[in-house]
């Protein structure tokens, strides 16, 4: 979303015009933002409904952001030089 930062437990879905779920929106809970999606739906009578979906929220590194990468493990050697021949 943006680097607003919405009061705890209180959130808000917005209207999605691309593709995917028809709301798209957030929420704080307990200081954690949790993503929130919602797709329209319809029962077999023809009411409708909402499909709900919930998942943390992880930001995304920024480019000018540095990642560390792991540092590789050095290779181990197969042969033991112990061997008294």
């Amino acid at each position: 979303m943006s680097d607003f930062t919405w009061k705890p437990n209180n959130g808000g879905l917005f209207l999605n015009k691309g593709k995917g779920p028809k709301f798209k929106g957030e929420i704080n809970i307990d200081g954690k933002t949790i993503k929130l999606a919602a797709w329209e739906k319809e029962t077999k009578n023809g009411d409708p409904w909402y499909s709900l979906s919930v998942d943390t929220f992880v930001p995304r590194a920024r480019s000018d952001d540095h990642v560390p990468t792991p540092a590789k493990p050095a290779a181990k050697d197969d042969f033991d030089d112990d061997i008294p021949f």
